[in-house]
């Protein structure tokens, strides 16, 4: 299985690549694909899969170097606890800021009950709900960060009297007053018994400095209150049939009050951020005690040298990613050089996005455990203010790394972005170099020759060039077979003759699946099974049977058993309208053919065939004498059954001297004679009087046929037009047809 990034699902775009050493993550497993794509000036994706002896682990980072003209910033709604698509967002994102966003990982964690966002979340340089303590990371709008406890705390002032300082924001209502301003989640919060001071205000809530407050009304009460759009509510929850708290006693309508917001040093202008719920590492140490269940999760961290890293590793997710836990998740940063790391929301909701190199929308990154993407209330996106220049500055290709089995054709496609990002066309004479004689490239397709490694180069004039790792096996360590319709593994087949299918091969080496097509492999089945081409089309043999199917690249191979189901009769094929009944009495042993590869299905039963069958059910009974008729030999095929049909009563002969073998039979004869065999069961004359063509039968047949017909046996073979025609002819396919539903019956 290639893990190339979740690059089966995502980068099936190009990137513009650079070949990195995998890092450690030791304890993770073995490294089995590491790739990395400049997402613009600064920024760049890398993609890590490691095989952990029984699965695998995929990550995902973004590593963004300070300095670079792209910068982090938090997004939400203006409604506080509306969640949204990451696509949905950014876009909103851009509309309001005119930013371009290049990519974006989900946010801080949230109750998934009411959607109220855990600690604090800062938007346009304003706190738009309470810290509660937790540590948060905080950017500023030159692109530098802060991450720490923000200490964001409110108190109440009435000129310099304090009235209150137990304040919280934008939360459900406890034991504290709360702040509810015009994005604040839902009007429910302040549900309850409690008072509500509604006020006026002169500005947005900054991080650090006072807000003027005019109290419009005050109201006790138990129902839930909205906030208008211009306005701000004071709630306070208790006993409204108590006296108010002191503090709240003293104001009334019409005071001028003072809402004063602090925050720790250095988050003064924090233009926006989100609480990060679980700290990971502090001072480049793990932090202790880490929940260590192995989920998907998501992660921000930084560097000592102020790269901002967002990370995410897949899981849940069998074959591609098992996930890790935060003690897991928090080495494996401190690994990658954060001296500071924190986690964001992760399971379902872990998602990182980016706008991969000459593309123009956001793609999706990882997989994420839910098989789609889940809507958050908040993500951190990574935008540039730059401008599109127009210019292709640097190419990008695709596929991201080629690791393929001899004789492959992969295909590239180039594709080209300006020095800001932007994609561009791809310019004019873009030129294909491979380092080695391992494989060439003609007409944009790659051609792996023989084993061997190295690169393939893209150049273009007046551009940066880029170049791909690549691989060639000549023997994997192993290959699977599937089918191409449903695409399923395949580790025998049984197929019904004239049934022809389609396999398809793959290939892996390293935990990796090579590119490969059928043409790399070569493809050999017994005869006696079938044939089989070069593409991997079996066709079965005319006359069934079995043999093994071996397919190699190299010097392994994968051998699988093939049975051809079926009959060996040439003259019934699989859409043979008695297929089913002349199967059954073949395989039973109740029918042989006429020949080996005869069956002859329109030959009309005569009498020396039908009891020849009727004695080969009850297993060839040796009958107490020999034929007496002058036409049945002792040593004629149907001789035995004769005897032991005349002498059992079933059949009689046409005068002690004919009992007539060769001569045809018609379908109350057929079913007459089978009647006797039964036991002459009495029937219900009701059942054959029912019949279209009742009357048209000989008399001594109405028993039979009236046995024949009951519904439990349904032997009667009506035609096309209902008829059953009692003294027309009745073949051997139809006989077969007959006895096939007599015995299943039983």
């Amino acid at each position: 299985m290639k893990r190339r990034v979740c690059i089966t699902m995502i980068l099936c775009a190009a990137l513009l690549l650079a070949a990195l050493p995998v890092h450690g993550a030791a304890d993770w497993g073995e490294s089995v694909d590491s790739v990395s794509a400049l997402l613009g000036r600064g920024a760049r994706l890398t993609a890590n899969t490691y095989w952990t002896g029984g699965s695998y682990r995929t990550e995902h980072y973004i590593e963004l170097s300070p300095g670079a003209a792209i910068r982090p910033v938090v997004a939400s709604r203006d409604a506080l606890c509306s969640v949204a698509s990451m696509a949905a967002m950014a876009a909103e994102l851009e509309e309001d800021t005119g930013l371009h966003v290049v990519a974006g990982i989900n946010g801080g964690f949230y109750s998934t009950t009411d959607l109220v966002p855990v600690g604090i979340v800062i938007r346009d340089g304003s706190p738009r709900c309470s810290d509660s303590g937790y540590e948060a990371i905080g950017f500023r709008a030159d692109g530098s960060f802060i991450a720490g406890k923000p200490a964001s705390m409110l108190s109440l002032w009435s000129g310099e009297t304090l009235l209150n300082n137990a304040m919280t924001l934008n939360v459900t209502r406890g034991p504290y007053l709360t702040v509810y301003t015009p994005d604040a989640c839902v009007k429910t919060m302040a549900a309850g018994a409690g008072w509500n001071l509604f006020c006026s205000f002169d500005r947005a809530l900054p991080m650090k400095g006072d807000v003027a407050l005019w109290v419009e009304r005050i109201e006790a009460g138990t129902g839930a209150v909205e906030v208008a759009p211009d306005r701000v509510v004071l709630s306070f929850a208790g006993d409204i049939a108590q006296p108010a708290p002191e503090w709240l006693a003293g104001i009334r309508e019409g005071d001028a009050l003072t809402l004063r917001l602090d925050c720790a040093p250095g988050w003064e202008n924090v233009e926006s951020g989100l609480c990060l719920l679980f700290p990971l590492v502090k001072d480049g140490a793990v932090v202790p005690g880490l929940e260590q269940t192995a989920q998907p999760r998501s992660a921000l961290g930084i560097r000592a040298d102020g790269t901002l890293l967002l990370y995410a590793i897949d899981g849940r997710l069998p074959g591609h990613s098992v996930g890790a836990g935060l003690d897991a998740v928090a080495r494996r940063l401190a690994e990658l050089g954060c001296v500071y790391a924190g986690a964001l929301d992760g399971g379902g909701s872990t998602l990182l996005s980016a706008v991969l190199p000459g593309m123009e929308t956001l793609d999706q990154i990882n997989r994420p455990s839910g098989g789609v993407q889940r809507s958050v209330v908040n993500y951190i996106f990574l935008a540039t203010s730059a401008r599109p220049t127009g210019s292709a500055a640097r190419l990008a290709l695709y596929p991201l790394d080629i690791d393929a089995l001899r004789g492959a054709e992969v295909e590239l496609t180039v594709r080209a972005v300006d020095e800001n990002g932007y994609a561009v066309p791809a310019p004019e004479g873009v030129h294909f170099s491979v380092s080695g004689d391992f494989g060439t490239v003609e007409d944009g397709t790659f051609r792996a020759l023989r084993a061997g490694s190295g690169v393939v180069t893209a150049s273009a004039p007046g551009c940066e060039s880029v170049e791909i790792p690549v691989t060639v096996v000549e023997s994997p360590d192993g290959i699977s077979l599937y089918g191409e319709v449903h695409g399923q593994l395949t580790s025998s087949l049984a197929l019904d003759r004239g049934q022809e299918v389609d396999l398809s091969a793959r290939a892996e080496w390293n935990h990796v699946s090579l590119s490969c097509d059928d043409g790399c492999f070569t493809w050999e089945l017994d005869e006696e099974a079938g044939s089989v081409d070069e593409t991997g089309h079996i066709v079965p043999s005319e006359r069934g049977g079995s043999g093994e199917l071996t397919v190699s690249a190299g010097e392994t191979s994968v051998t699988v058993p093939i049975t051809v189901r079926g009959l060996p009769f040439l003259d019934v094929p699989n859409d043979h309208i008695r297929y089913e009944a002349v199967r059954y009495v073949y395989e039973n042993k109740i029918f042989a053919g006429t020949s080996e590869t005869a069956f002859e299905p329109d030959t009309v039963m005569s009498r020396g065939m039908l009891v020849t069958v009727l004695w080969r059910m009850e297993g060839q009974p040796e009958a107490a004498g020999t034929p007496s008729f002058a036409d049945v030999a002792p040593g004629d095929w149907f001789g035995p059954a004769v005897a032991w049909a005349t002498e059992r009563g079933i059949v009689a002969g046409y005068s002690a001297e004919a009992f007539g073998p060769m001569d045809q039979l018609t379908k109350e004869q057929i079913l007459t004679i089978l009647y006797r065999y039964a036991g002459s069961p009495e029937p219900d004359p009701a059942m054959w009087g029912a019949q279209p063509d009742a009357g048209e039968e000989s008399p001594y047949a109405v028993p039979a046929l009236a046995w024949a017909a009951a519904p439990e046996l349904d032997l009667l073979l009506a035609d096309d037009e209902g008829y059953i025609r009692p003294q027309s002819p009745m073949t051997r396919a139809d006989v077969a047809e007959t006895l096939m539903r007599y015995l299943e019956a039983q």
